[in-house]
C-alpha cells in the first residue's frame, strides 16, 4: 500500500539513471515548480513551514525516458525560449535562476550550439550552490571544448 506523501521512481535513457517524483498524495497542495524541467514542492503555505514531506522509493515502476521532451519536435527551441524568459523574470527565485542558468548551458549542448552552452556553463559554475552540478558543469565544458576540436 501507498502510504508516503510521494514516491520517486527509476528514469533512465542512454546515458543516465536517476530517480525521480512520480506519484504524489493527492490530498496534499503540491504545486510544480519552474518554466521547464519542472519539479514537485508542496505548498507550504497551506501546510506550514514545517511540514517535512516523506518520501520513499518506489522500486516496482521504471520509466524508460527517451529524453524526446514528450515527443516535441521543436523541444530545444521551446526550452530555449522558458529559460531565457526564466532568467530573465525579475520575479524568478535566486534557486529557480541557478537551475535555469544550468538547463539552458544543457540546452545549448543539446542544440550543438557548444559556444553558448559553455558561456551558460560557466555562469551556473559562478553560481555556485550545489557541488554535484557544479562539477558536472565543469564536465560539460570540457566536453563542449572537445566537440569544437572535432569541428576544426
Amino acid at each position: 500500500s501507498l502510504t508516503e506523501d510521494h514516491y520517486l521512481t527509476l528514469q533512465y535513457d542512454v546515458h543516465i539513471k536517476y530517480w525521480l517524483t512520480r506519484l504524489l498524495k493527492a490530498s496534499l497542495p503540491w504545486k510544480s515548480v519552474g518554466v521547464t524541467h519542472e519539479y514537485w514542492d508542496i505548498d507550504r503555505s497551506k501546510v506550514g513551514a514545517n511540514y517535512n514531506t516523506r518520501v520513499a522509493r518506489l522500486e516496482t515502476l521504471v520509466v524508460n525516458d527517451p529524453g524526446d521532451g514528450g515527443s516535441k519536435a521543436d523541444k530545444f527551441e521551446r526550452d530555449e525560449r522558458l529559460l531565457l524568459q526564466g532568467i530573465n523574470d525579475p520575479e524568478t527565485t535566486p534557486d529557480l535562476h541557478i537551475r535555469y542558468l544550468f538547463y539552458l548551458a544543457q540546452t545549448y549542448f543539446h542544440l550543438s550550439q557548444f559556444e553558448n552552452s559553455i558561456k551558460w556553463y560557466k555562469k551556473r559554475v559562478e553560481a555556485g550552490g550545489w557541488v554535484e552540478e557544479v562539477f558536472y558543469s565543469l564536465l560539460r565544458i570540457g566536453f563542449c571544448y572537445e566537440q569544437l576540436a572535432n569541428r576544426s
